[in-house]
């Protein structure tokens, strides 16, 4: 099954900027950014509304390199749509003599990440816990989960991984049963599986539902609806400050 590419970055140049207060995305391109401060033809008001997140409305949110995500090349596009489309085929019950599973093709869709995944969940498990501290050795990696956690040796991984992991943040909060896994702000994976390995092998049987979003610009909704949203909620309910974030 093939994929859209008409939606992804074609020019390498191309940067999303990502809030560092609460993850939201925006289409705002460094290269724009540089040219707004230099031009005499916006206004200081006009040029810093470009600047603040539409989520958390952090100031100068999409000003610092650090938080673009400018260095796509086609190499990382055509991978990621690459596994998508596998992850599509295994997920479709009509395509029949796929060696793979959803599982196995969601974790190779994880591991092609080159800039972040962002993860929204009712519930994880610990298997699911032990692909993301790897994957997190090489990008940032947010999980927010809903769940009230009773199992002790998850609440002990849980703890020891924000700790351990400096690019692994897990954080709980009580909202909706949404569910939803951004990678790289170019995909967008939903539906009625939780992020754990049961639900995603009960996509082999039809009895769960994924959905894939590969649109850009629909992506970056996604992500600021249900992720960024959520981190908003999150600080407001732990009385937290909106700073630089580890994303």
């Amino acid at each position: 099954m093939g994929l859209d590419l008409s939606h992804f970055p074609k020019n390498p140049d191309f940067s999303t900027a990502k809030c560092p207060s609460c993850g939201a995305l925006t289409n705002t391109p460094h290269f724009m950014l540089k040219i707004l401060s230099k031009s005499s033809s916006y206004s200081i008001d006009e040029i810093n509304e470009k600047l603040v997140c539409p989520i958390c409305q952090y100031e100068n949110a999409f000003l610092y390199c650090d938080n673009k995500i400018d260095d796509y090349t086609l190499e990382n596009v055509y991978q990621i749509a690459t596994g998508l489309s596998q992850l599509k085929d295994t997920c479709n019950p009509s395509i029949k003599n796929i060696n793979k599973t959803p599982l196995v093709s969601l974790l190779e869709l994880l591991t092609m990440s080159s800039k972040f995944i962002h993860i929204c969940t009712y519930s994880f498990d610990i298997p699911m816990l032990f692909i993301l501290k790897t994957v997190s050795i090489k990008i940032p990696v947010v999980l927010i989960f809903n769940e009230k956690v009773n199992n002790s040796w998850l609440l002990e991984e849980i703890s020891r991984s924000n700790k351990e992991d400096k690019n692994l943040s897990i954080y709980q909060v009580p909202r909706d049963h949404q569910k939803l896994i951004v990678i790289d702000g170019l995909i967008a994976i939903k539906g009625s599986q939780n992020f754990t390995s049961r639900a995603w092998r009960n996509l082999e049987d039809n009895k769960e539902i994924a959905d894939f979003e590969s649109d850009v610009t629909k992506v970056r909704e996604l992500n600021n609806s249900f992720f960024a949203s959520t981190i908003k909620e999150w600080r407001e309910i732990n009385d937290k400050p909106y700073s630089p974030y580890p994303f």
